[in-house]
């Protein structure tokens, strides 16, 4: 699944909200999916901002909690414009993974 991140260019968020949520270690997440933003909200530790080949946007985010240990598995919120965008997520996050599994190998 084709994707960008807000460290490639500008994601846009107009019009999410939070739709879902996935259980993740900060780890995976970086590696999956880049260095998160910080400080983008008081409320929010950290961020990633994601855009799909056709154009669909998400974010994945915690919500007033702290920043989690590398290692700590926790709950984290998924933003988006449609509840599709709940599994786009995360098939993105499983074929990311996987792949960064095998790079590692």
């Amino acid at each position: 699944m084709k994707f960008t991140t807000h460290n490639q260019h500008s994601v846009g968020l107009r019009g999410t909200l939070m739709i879902g949520t996935m259980q993740a270690q900060l780890r995976q997440l970086t590696a999956v999916f880049g260095q998160p933003l910080t400080n983008t909200d008081p409320r929010v530790a950290a961020e990633w901002r994601i855009r799909f080949s056709d154009g669909m946007v998400a974010s994945i985010y915690t919500w007033n909690q702290p920043l989690p240990e590398q290692d700590e598995v926790i709950v984290w919120r998924i933003g988006a414009a449609a509840q599709f965008m709940v599994a786009r997520v995360h098939e993105a996050f499983r074929e990311g993974l996987a792949a960064s599994r095998e790079q590692a190998a």
